[in-house]
């Protein structure tokens, strides 16, 4: 079966009891260039003073926050995440301050947790520049914290930069990132969305494999977290042990 919300396929059993297997399918976007002013995320650096404990938390270092040039959007109660290629700014994800999202909880309002800045282009890799060059493997990620996280600590990691579409799966058009790299690793959730994710992500790439945090963790973010700072990367390397880790960022 086909999600057209995340692109993700499976196999499942018709009330016939047979097994039909359908492949995934990548829509295709029509190519526009992004109209995002790159003076906005010097406005959202300057707003995040006093607020990197979003980022801090979930294991970012201030080194990591600054290259990434993460921020927050005062009006909209957001913490940003742009996204440049080449040194060009194709976009811009909002996650909504987890404070205001309890309060709306409380209030019983809807809301989203993920919004994208207006004119931006988000069907492109986030980090693709770390997938460059002579490197013997790459990560592949739902989301991008982890995505930062993973490759802070030494394992050069991507994800798509799809907005408030976390579910996206491979389009063929990033194959260009990942095509020279030998090894491919796609990292899966340890939920049933998860795993049918990176199963649709694998298949849409054609090669790689599999690999996911250790059982009772929904993520490497999570688990990560649970572990002291001082122990991460070692940790990660013998959780990844197949994989040779590089010099942490």
């Amino acid at each position: 079966m086909w999600c057209r919300f995340c692109g993700a396929w499976a196999k499942i059993q018709t009330p016939q009891n047979s097994i039909v297997e359908r492949k995934s399918y990548t829509k295709v976007y029509e190519k526009r260039e992004p109209e995002v002013a790159a003076e906005l995320v010097v406005q959202l650096e300057a707003d995040l003073a006093g607020r990197e404990a979003f980022f801090t938390s979930r294991g970012l270092t201030p080194q990591t926050i600054q290259r990434y040039r993460l921020g927050f959007h005062r009006k909209y109660h957001r913490y940003a995440i742009p996204c440049f290629v080449d040194g060009k700014l194709y976009g811009i994800k909002y996650r909504i301050d987890p404070e205001r999202e309890k309060y709306l909880k409380k209030q019983g309002k809807s809301y989203s947790k993920y919004i994208s800045e207006k004119g931006g282009v988000n069907n492109v890799v986030f980090n693709s520049a770390d997938a460059r060059g002579d490197i013997p493997f790459v990560l592949i990620d739902e989301g991008e914290i982890d995505t930062m996280l993973l490759t802070q600590h030494g394992f050069p990691t991507i994800c798509p930069f799809s907005g408030n579409n976390s579910g996206m799966a491979w389009r063929p058009e990033w194959m260009a990132h990942i095509r020279h790299i030998p090894s491919i690793y796609v990292i899966a959730q340890n939920d049933e969305p998860g795993e049918l994710i990176a199963i649709s992500r694998l298949h849409d790439i054609g090669r790689g494999q599999i690999v996911r945090a250790p059982e009772g963790y929904k993520d490497f973010g999570e688990w990560l977290r649970s572990i002291a700072p001082q122990d991460r990367t070692r940790e990660l390397v013998q959780r990844l042990s197949l994989l040779p880790v590089l010099e942490a960022k």
